[in-house]
């Protein structure tokens, strides 16, 4: 069977991504209360408040294929789909262009979901795809995607407007990783997925926005977010249903409220409800038949991980900080 290891299990991440800038010591936007109480309006719309881990779906399908790609992994055309109706095919996906001709397993499958994403760590080049497909006669095709050459070496984001996220950083510097929820630590700010994004430009650490909300609690594609000092990470709760007894938060919600504290929360994309993404377990559950999320979650459904977060306590960064 052709190499189908999950990307962050293979390797551990960039020490430089964007997403893995300290913020504790970042100043506070005058607006925050305004801004994390439109974040947590919109967090408590759906799913009696509680946001989305996005486990079995909307998440992201890493494959790594190692320094040298394994002789039985075939390169395939990857075709263009114009579902966007640009009228033309970038030239990322012509004849010799980077998203092309690409080495897929033939084991590979994409995430489940409408963005469908797929990400090769080929050599050190991270290539993702977007809305990735293959058809009935083993066809690929992809709406969109982007190349970062140097992974190791790379700040996270994807140049012009290449890449899969909204915000054009790359799902790996965003996503909880299987390797980092099981060794308990994020090393990372977390990308979180919001309902309004607003429409007429986007904050650094983002390259580009697919916002589009004039609403009143619109957020801004990359604004950041932090988790106030004072919380206190390990004594989470909350209360299953009114008037029942307070629980202790799932020890990945800790784990998220903790990165949140050191790294951020930052806005990367746009989502029908307020969602974290994960890197998918099917690449591992194919060489296992185990879904690694499987024992993580252990006994809580994947819409109860996040139930407790404080999301009231959170801080809003300026726009733009930490921008070199």
């Amino acid at each position: 069977m052709p190499i189908t290891a999950p990307l962050a299990t293979a390797r551990a991440l960039p020490p430089g991504l964007v997403t893995t800038q300290r913020v504790e010591q970042a100043p506070t936007d005058p607006a925050s209360p305004s801004l994390v109480a439109a974040l947590a309006g919109q967090v408590a719309e759906q799913y009696d408040g509680r946001a989305a881990l996005n486990v079995g779906a909307y998440n992201a399908a890493l494959y790594d294929l190692g320094q040298t790609v394994p002789t039985d992994v075939p390169w395939v055309p990857v075709g263009f789909r114009d579902e966007q109706r640009k009228g033309y095919t970038p030239v990322e996906f012509r004849r010799g262009g980077d998203l092309a001709l690409l080495p897929i397993p033939a084991a590979a499958k994409p995430a489940v979901g409408s963005d469908a994403h797929l990400g090769l760590l080929v050599g050190d080049d991270l290539v993702e795809l977007w809305r990735a497909r293959r058809d009935a006669a083993g066809n690929w095709s992809a709406v969109w995607g982007g190349i970062i050459r140097g992974w190791s070496r790379s700040g996270g984001q994807y140049p012009g407007h290449t890449g899969v996220s909204a915000s054009g950083l790359a799902m790996p510097a965003l996503v909880l990783g299987i390797r980092e929820v099981q060794a308990g630590a994020i090393n990372h700010a977390v990308g979180i997925g919001v309902t309004r994004v607003a429409a007429g430009g986007f904050s650094w650490p983002a390259v580009r926005t697919d916002g589009r909300s004039a609403a009143p609690d619109a957020l801004t594609m990359g604004r950041r977010f932090r988790l106030r000092a004072g919380v206190n990470v390990d004594a989470l709760t909350w209360v299953p249903w009114p008037g029942a007894k307070p629980k202790a938060v799932h020890k990945v919600c800790r784990l998220v409220a903790a990165a949140a504290q050191r790294y951020g929360l930052v806005v990367a994309d746009t989502a029908g409800c307020v969602g974290i993404s994960v890197e998918s377990g099917a690449p591992a559950k194919a060489l296992s038949s185990a879904d690694p999320w499987t024992s993580i979650l252990g006994s809580t459904p994947s819409y109860n991980v996040l139930a407790g977060f404080p999301w009231h306590e959170l801080e809003a960064l300026p726009l733009d900080w930490g921008r070199p």
